[in-house]
């Protein structure tokens, strides 16, 4: 069986950034260190893809147990096909040096349909060239798909307590037609991909938008070392790609930039305050503050955002408050408590009511 140079994920690495799947082969330990946000985001994808199943029961679980068997689960994949099996979750198909494992493959009345899941309200792009390239592969080795779908979060779904019906909670898109037209992308792409895996050294590739799109690179840390604090690539206050603009027009440096005739204020006041060291602020609305006869209390809530909501009459993605704490400036405080693991700001107004007196300036 050939080498398998590429998994999916790696390929969608290759063609945001070449010097990126590089350095995830290669030079690993190079890599930024994972934030909390990412992990979770792994584990919402492994949730909504159990859930997913259920749309489709009895199936057949071909995840290799461990690294080094994708080559025998390949082997069993095509077996359970060939021997007449229905459902697959996680089946493991190679062809061209590539592997990959379509959430869920189901064989009825002499087709193939693949279904991949994503745990987000909408599809991208990205998405469908992910499915566009297992319809490659699949395709490539003899098991064409007749139908590729995405299975997305109903951004319109609410939570009616109970068990969850997947019915209600997916969307089903059918994105055959876009994975067809992107096979020829696949012809020159994937040659480039492999080259890059397994080039000599690191190919030359500059910092750009690529660098946070579609996903943040986890090796920023590496390629953005040289650029300096005040460069115009850490403004807050302008998107992205207005940054980038004002890098390729020269600017260096953020005391570069003209103020005058920019009618970005909120650009102008970073790039004040940041030359000069010292904040910027408005002062009347401090003063609303700082001036104010009434005591203040300073309100704070942590929240968590749930793809799959745990409170009835609550939406995916919903942000949930899972603990908050106010504190006034005498001293006095109050913990949050709710009846749940996860509460409402219906819950955090009630109990306030109790705890705020009317010269109370609450601060959130």
């Amino acid at each position: 069986m050939a080498k398998t140079e590429l998994s999916k994920s790696t390929f969608i690495r290759a063609v945001q950034c070449l010097k990126s799947v590089y350095l995830n082969k290669n030079r690993p330990f190079l890599r930024d260190h994972l934030e909390a946000r990412q992990l979770n985001k792994f584990e919402r994808g492994h949730e909504i893809g159990y859930l997913a199943w259920k749309l489709f029961p009895n199936g057949i679980d071909c995840s290799p147990k461990y690294p080094g068997a994708y080559a025998k689960a390949a082997a069993k994949t095509a077996e359970l096909i060939l021997g007449g099996a229905k459902i697959l979750y996680e089946a493991v198909f190679e062809y061209d040096g590539i592997r990959v494992l379509p959430d869920i493959i189901v064989l009825e009345n002499g087709e193939i349909n693949m279904y991949e899941v994503k745990g987000s309200l909408n599809v991208s792009p990205t998405y469908i060239l992910d499915a566009a390239l297992q319809y490659y592969v699949l395709n490539g080795a003899g098991f064409t798909p007749s139908h590729t779908f995405i299975l997305h979060v109903n951004k319109n779904y609410v939570y009616p307590g109970g068990e969850i019906r997947p019915e209600d909670f997916f969307v089903f898109d059918d994105i055959t037609s876009e994975v067809i037209q992107q096979q020829e992308f696949f012809k020159f792409k994937i040659p480039e991909a492999k080259a890059a895996v397994n080039a000599h050294k690191s190919p030359e590739v500059a910092i750009g938008p690529h660098c946070y799109l579609p996903y943040p690179c986890d090796f920023r840390g590496l390629c953005w070392k040289s650029v300096p604090e005040d460069s115009p690539l850490y403004l807050n206050s302008i998107d992205l790609q207005s940054r980038f603009r004002l890098a390729s027009e020269g600017f260096t440096s953020i005391s570069q930039i003209p103020l005058e005739g920019n009618d970005n204020k909120l650009m102008k006041m970073e790039i004040e305050a940041r030359i000069s060291g010292k904040p910027k602020y408005q002062s009347s609305e401090l003063q609303k503050i700082f001036y104010s006869t009434k005591q203040q209390v300073y309100l704070k809530i942590l929240f968590i955002e749930n793809a799959i909501p745990r409170l009835a009459g609550t939406r995916p993605f919903e942000p949930l408050p899972i603990a908050w704490m106010a504190l006034k400036e005498d001293g006095k405080f109050i913990k949050g408590k709710f009846s749940n693991p996860y509460g409402t700001f219906f819950e955090i107004a009630q109990q306030l009511q109790y705890f705020l007196d009317k010269q109370d300036l609450l601060i959130f």
